[in-house]
């Protein structure tokens, strides 16, 4: 569940400021397939509802006037308080992603008892009702622990979010660049 703030048009004139709570259910499943034992080949389906969703918009600026008056010099002052606020009613929409990755490790840190680095990929492709598919690119680095060249302790991406330009919404490489940072907990 996510906290998001909107701004609703209730009238030709009016605007409305609300907090709404985001909320999204799915169901995934995936199979990742190990080669040897430092190669690894993965799919994964992810379907699911998003209700109060912005899907890929960005929020704008919103305002409120808070005090409008004249300064000492004859001057128009106006106060505001502005918020980023998505533009609703935000849709209720259903969501499919199929990802593919793949990781390979590379070398060990200090010696071949130490824990390893290797390189990572993905491609994503997402659909939502009433937007266009959007591809999603990642890379980077993985750290492995001693003797488990399969398990990845943390990785850090450099990911290419909506990189066909789809939506329209990031013209700008620098728009769609995105670093991640992911921490791996070792269940075994």
């Amino acid at each position: 569940m996510v906290e998001r703030k909107i701004a609703t048009q209730t009238g030709p004139t009016l605007v409305q400021f609300t907090d709404k709570i985001g909320v999204t259910a799915s169901i995934l499943g995936g199979l990742n397939r190990s080669f040897g034992r430092s190669r690894i080949l993965g799919t994964a389906l992810d379907l699911g509802r998003e209700w109060r969703t912005p899907g890929e918009d960005d929020p704008q600026n919103a305002c409120e006037t808070t005090m409008a008056g004249i300064d000492k010099d004859g001057k128009q002052v106006t106060v505001e308080t502005c918020d980023d606020r998505f533009v609703g009613p935000l849709p209720d929409v259903w969501r499919a992603q199929l990802r593919f990755n793949w990781s390979q490790k590379v070398r060990y840190l200090s010696g071949d008892a130490g824990p390893s680095i290797g390189i990572v990929g993905a491609l994503t492709a997402t659909a939502r009702t009433r937007e266009q598919v959007s591809y999603t690119a990642a890379a980077g680095y993985t750290i492995h622990p001693k003797g488990k060249p399969t398990n990845i302790l943390g990785a850090a991406l450099l990911e290419l979010a909506d990189m066909t330009n789809t939506t329209g919404k990031h013209p700008t490489l620098l728009k769609m660049l995105n670093v991640r940072l992911v921490l791996g907990v070792p269940l075994d």
